[in-house]
């Protein structure tokens, strides 16, 4: 079962946001859809709520800033963030938060909607319990997609690039898996990952910069991109971007 609670005070378009996410979902009747108002939702949530996609205003979400930001860091780590803009505009203090995506209320397009449906493929995958296996040394780890900086192929199978913040990632910056490059991309692609290279494929989540012809990786690691894969990174880089509008920023 999949658990959406949205923020919002337009009822309408909270309502445009359901249909679209049924219309995606594998779980169709099974997910479950909780509305919440001003007051309610700090009241509820400061319990231990089971929520799994957390759809909000952002100029709702500002009016309760602090209480918001102390929410997700404590009660909610694995909830899935979705931050609606009326004007395209999102706080900066907001974007802290790191939402999985952001939607512009007054545009109900193709980006749009594409963004929902990487969010339910997210939600879905996290739902499944989707992971990959590492090897450090003699040890096994399963993997969560959002650990992963990018993933390089190897010798013997493929080598799983981690986000140093993570706890997999404190106890080794790299480890190895027997699978070949392109069945992890199978298994972990529509996390928003893109090939940068016939040799590596990167998530998104994690470019600090992006020039064109290589990318800056969170911890610094600099990245090349092939002509021939040149193109669709391009493609799906200004995708994953354009709908989190990280661009978009109020200065504060």
């Amino acid at each position: 079962m999949l658990r959406v609670a949205i923020y919002h005070g337009n009822t309408q378009y909270a309502k445009v946001i359901k249909d679209l996410i049924y219309k995606e979902t594998l779980y169709g009747s099974s997910v479950v859809f909780t509305y919440y108002n001003k007051g309610r939702i700090l009241q509820d949530f400061s319990k231990d709520k089971s929520v799994d996609v957390l759809i909000i205003d952002a100029e709702l979400a500002m009016q309760d800033e602090q209480e918001i930001l102390k929410l997700f860091q404590k009660r909610l780590p694995s909830c899935i963030l979705v931050l609606v803009s009326k004007d395209g505009l999102i706080d900066a203090e907001l974007l802290k938060l790191k939402p999985f995506r952001c939607l512009y209320e007054r545009d109900i397009s193709v980006k749009n909607i594409m963004a929902i449906r990487d969010v339910v493929a997210y939600a879905e995958l996290v739902k499944n319990k989707t992971f990959i296996w590492g090897w450090n040394g003699k040890v096994s780890y399963k993997i969560s997609p959002s650990d992963i900086m990018y993933v390089s192929i190897a010798k013997h199978g493929s080598i799983i690039h981690l986000n140093p913040k993570t706890e997999h990632g404190r106890i080794a910056a790299e480890m190895r898996n027997s699978a070949k490059l392109s069945e992890l991309f199978d298994t972990v692609g529509r996390c928003s990952f893109a090939y940068a290279h016939n040799s590596y494929f990167i998530n998104l989540e994690y470019v600090e910069n992006y020039s064109g012809t290589q990318v800056e990786m969170e911890d610094g690691s600099i990245l090349s991109i092939s002509r021939s894969k040149g193109k669709n990174f391009e493609d799906a880089f200004r995708d994953y971007w354009s709908s989190c509008m990280a661009k978009f920023v109020k200065k504060v």
